[in-house]
Parts: structure tokens; sequence; C-alpha cells
């Protein structure tokens, strides 16, 4: 495995005090209540088969105005996905200058407008399309990677956290030996900021009491900063492509509570702090709006932040893009904007730890038939 440069010790300490001073701005935004509406800032995935693409062209990385405009209506969080064969065409090589340049230069733009930035693997587990854990992507290639990732962004004050791989599924029951790789790349050399931990099985909050959960809990994490993310769509296979014939108008309005409903209560039997990583809905269907809000307002009640999908440049007519069109907000922003400061009343990020039932009381002494003592 090629060694990944320690840095010196002025650099160690400089380090040392920069995560420090993070640590204690995290807290004090802990105590002042969390964000709950974020949004996925997408485009620096795009193109996957076009390696290595050229940025404006097969991918687009957000321009400083989208976290100027997205800051000025209330967001300061953002998902921002990214692309490993873009970022490292070598397995367990030097992470692409360019590419990664790209990366900080955004951190920078998010720091400055006042929004953080969760770096989003957009990979689903995979590298050139083979799994990691497999002989081609070895798991030491996936910690190999997110030390680069540690050592080059860990200290940067635009970083939110790092969400190891968006929607893993068929890992052949290796999910947790990936996520554990990516923990212990990032805690070499970053123990200051949350790891993202997503489920087998797209990470649907839908399956995840009988398929995204299973074996997670057996991740560790020295930072004890794990963060758990689900996936849902309200949309009949909860894919969010909305292009079924059954989608014309949603049946249930409570379908994305529901859905949500598992990783919720996983969540709060097990004590563990929960995101949603994608929500969204069609722009053309307003019968969507009411099982959406419902959704948005489930999850304020349970302190349990969500990025919306999607917002960023190169989406054109996409129907689920939340950027504003002739002007007009996209409806599902109308909705998403009125839960920008629910968080406000949460004291940390949800759900919180499930309340035990309460003692059975006493019951009398039976009397006479009929009757008690």
């Amino acid at each position: 495995m090629p060694s990944v440069r320690r840095p010196a010790a002025a650099r160690v300490r400089l380090r040392t005090a920069t995560l420090a001073l993070l640590l204690l701005g995290s807290t004090s935004m802990a105590q002042a209540g969390i964000d709950l509406i974020g949004i996925n800032l997408s485009a620096a995935s795009f193109a996957p088969q076009v390696l290595p693409g050229t940025n404006g062209v097969n991918y687009v990385f957000p321009s400083e105005q989208y976290f100027k405009d997205w800051s000025a209506r209330g967001v300061s969080t953002v998902r921002l996905p990214i692309l490993w064969e873009r970022l490292q065409p070598t397995l367990m090589g030097p992470l692409d200058s360019a590419y990664a340049d790209l990366i900080g230069k955004t951190l920078g733009y998010a720091h400055k407008n006042g929004i953080r930035i969760l770096l989003d693997l957009h990979n689903s587990v995979r590298y050139r399309g083979e799994l990691v854990g497999s002989d081609a992507v070895p798991f030491k290639a996936f910690t190999d990677l997110y030390q680069r990732l540690a050592l080059r962004f860990g200290n940067h004050p635009g970083l939110y956290g790092y969400d190891l791989s968006n929607e893993p599924v068929y890992t052949d029951n290796n999910i947790v030996k990936i996520m554990q790789a990516g923990v212990d790349g990032v805690r070499r050399y970053d123990s200051v900021h949350p790891v993202i931990i997503e489920g087998e099985g797209y990470s649907s909050a839908w399956l995840w009491d009988v398929w995204g959960s299973v074996g997670l809990l057996d991740i560790k994490d020295p930072a004890n900063k794990l963060i758990y993310s689900a996936h849902t769509y309200l949309d009949r296979n909860n894919s969010g492509t909305y292009d079924h014939p059954d989608d014309a108008g949603p049946q249930d309005p409570m379908v994305g509570v529901n859905r949500l409903k598992p990783f919720v209560e996983w969540l709060r039997v097990n004590n563990k702090q929960g995101l949603l990583g994608e929500l969204g809905i069609p722009n053309d269907n307003p019968n969507w709006l009411v099982p959406f809000e419902n959704t948005l307002k489930y999850l304020a009640e349970n302190c349990l932040p969500v990025t919306l999908w999607a917002g960023g440049p190169g989406w054109g007519d996409y129907n689920l893009s939340l950027e504003p069109r002739n002007g007009q907000d996209a409806p599902a922003w109308k909705i998403a904007s009125k839960y920008l400061k629910a968080g406000q009343r949460c004291t940390s990020q949800g759900p919180g730890k499930a309340t035990p039932p309460p003692a059975p009381k006493p019951r009398p002494a039976p009397g006479p038939k009929g009757s008690l003592q």
C-alpha cells in the first residue's frame, strides 16, 4: 500500500488547534438548534461513463453564486456528490490535483457563505464498476482514499463531514467491512468531523429494518461520531423516477412518513443520530405536496435533518430540480422553506433515545366475583 504523507510537526500543531476551534463551534451550533433543511448541490458526479471528463462539459461544480443564492434562502447544509474515479484516477494513488482543487474551491465558496459541505462519494461502493472488497478493489483501497480525503480537507472550515458512499447495494454481505474501512481511513487524520454511514439496499428508509441496517451497529468509530443516513422518495417503487402510471397522484398522504418509520424507530431504539440524505418530488404534480409536507413535518418532529434532491447546475428541465424557474421557486421548495427554522427547538440531532414503557401499575387484589377489594 503506498504510504500517505504525514503532516510535519508544525502542521500537526496547527491542525490540532484548528480542529479544536471547529469542535467548539459545532458545540455552539448544537446549543442553538440544528439545521433541518439542506440540499444536494449535484453535478460534480455527472456522466460517470466519461472519464476523466471535463468540468463544465461532462460535469459541473457549482459556482459561488449557487452558494450565495441558497444561503440567502436560509440553507446552511449542502451535500456535494463527487466521483471517486475522477478524484483518484489510480487506486491508492494520489488525488487528481485538478478535481481535488475544485472540491477545495467549492468548500471555500460554501464557508464564505455560511454553508457546510457534506462530501458524498456518489459511487455505490464501487470503483470503475468493481465492488469494494473484490480482488480489483480491496478494502484497503477504500481506506486509502479516505486517508487522503481527511488529510487534504479535514481541517477545512467548510467541511461538515464524510458521506462514505451513496446508496450501497449488493455488497456480498460486506457492507460493514466497507464502511469500517472508510471510517478507519478518515479517523487516521480527522477525529472531529462526523462520518455518515449509509445502509445496504440503496440505503432505503423503507427497507431499513429488514435490509439496510443489518450489521451497521458493528461499525466502530473511535471518535464516536457516526451518523446514519437513509434515502426515501414517495413514488411507487421508491426510486425517485416518478414515471409509473400509479404515480399520477399519491394514494396515501402519509406515504413518506410510513416509509421513514422503520429508519426512525431503529435510530430511536439504538439511540443513534440520523439524517435523510435524499428526498424529492416532481414539480409538475401538486398532488405530491401534501405527502411531501407530511414527511417534512415528521422529520422536524424527530429533529432529523434532510438534504433535499436536488439543486445545482446542469439539471436543465429535470422534474425534481429545486432551482427556481422563471423567477419562481420550485413547488417543493415553497413547502420545504417553511421548515428551515423548525430545528431551533431541537437540542441535538434526532430522533433521540426511545423512552422505556412505563412500569405496569399494581393491580388490586381480587375480591369476590364481580367486585374489587
